[in-house]
């Protein structure tokens, strides 16, 4: 997930704080990605795109 305004979302969210209280495993904060730049959240994509979409055919869940 990405998420743009990386300081907004700091103030916004405490992920580990959610972490710390149970509320989320921790390993869950690995999948936000924050960033304030267009270039670095298309990078992430399509890198992710390309190592784990398109060999596959249909749905991934």
């Amino acid at each position: 997930m990405v998420q743009f305004g990386t300081s907004y979302w700091e103030q916004v969210v405490d992920f580990d704080a959610l972490a710390g209280h149970g509320m989320i495993d921790a390993g869950d904060i690995a999948i936000f990605h924050r960033t304030h730049s267009v270039d670095d959240a298309f990078e992430l994509l399509i890198g992710s795109l390309s190592r784990y979409a398109l060999d596959e055919r249909g749905a991934i869940l």
